[in-house]
């Protein structure tokens, strides 16, 4: 949930958007500010998101994404439990073999064995 609610409209691609149970839409910013990091930033983005993924990073790449290394293990967390039981979810929506093959590479990869290393 918290991944969903970090893009903010200007950045956003597609209409998804959240609302609480009161009809105000999540993760409203402000006029004038932003969430996302401008473009001048995007090498620095890339970057510290490699070192991530490479298990390399330090405290500045870490502080570059404004959370703590609990809080990004949280995230990794709850990214795992929503995926974990996906062929489960998908033999109850009925499946076919077919679409479990073309649906495995999202769900079955070596950044979600790395982050399900993180999380144990």
């Amino acid at each position: 949930m918290d991944y969903l609610l970090a893009v903010d409209d200007v950045s956003r691609v597609g209409a998804l958007r959240l609302r609480d149970e009161d009809g105000r839409y999540q993760r409203t910013v402000d006029e004038g500010r932003r969430t996302t990091p401008p473009l001048i930033e995007l090498a620095h983005l890339l970057t510290a998101t490699r070192a991530v993924e490479t298990n390399t990073e330090t405290e500045a790449d870490i502080a570059y994404f404004r959370i703590t290394r609990g809080r990004a293990k949280a995230i990794l967390a709850e990214v795992e439990e929503a995926v974990a039981t996906w062929r489960d979810e998908g033999c109850a929506l009925g499946m076919t073999v077919d679409e479990f093959d073309a649906f495995t590479d999202a769900f079955e990869h070596k950044e979600r064995d790395a982050a399900q290393q993180v999380i144990a």
